[in-house]
């Protein structure tokens, strides 16, 4: 199940899997659109068959990239270094300063001042 930023539930899929005692793989595409805010969550869980109730349920902060930047097709790496600003790092990869917002957002688990990133620091940029 997928949530926006408000709480708002904007996916669910069902998926069986298991009951062999065998771990494995699985992959699972959910069709939310663009999502109403650039941040949310994915709940993973077992339903239990007594009750219905959410077993084992595990929650994931995740960013929505087609909120950020549309289309969306994933996202480049880049380290900062000495004498990086947002806006410098929106210019190279944008060519446009003012895109800065999509960067912070894309790395708000790690960047709490905009004004402030440091050098190391591996951002995620949206493409």
């Amino acid at each position: 199940m997928e949530r926006d930023g408000h709480g708002v539930q904007i996916a669910q899929v069902p998926v069986r899997a298991g009951g062999t005692g065998i771990w494995g793989n699985f992959d699972i595409t959910l069709a939310v659109g663009v999502p109403s805010t650039p941040h949310g969550v994915l709940e993973v869980f077992d339903v239990s068959a007594a009750d219905g109730s959410e077993l084992n349920k595990v929650v994931v902060a995740i960013t929505f990239g087609r909120a950020l930047i549309d289309p969306y097709h994933g996202f480049a790496q880049y380290t900062v270094v000495s004498g990086d600003t947002l806006s410098g790092i929106a210019q190279k990869y944008y060519g446009n300063a003012n895109k800065w917002e999509a960067i912070y957002e894309a790395n708000r688990l790690q960047i709490q001042d905009p004004n402030r990133i440091t050098p190391g620091q591996i951002l995620r940029i949206p493409q």
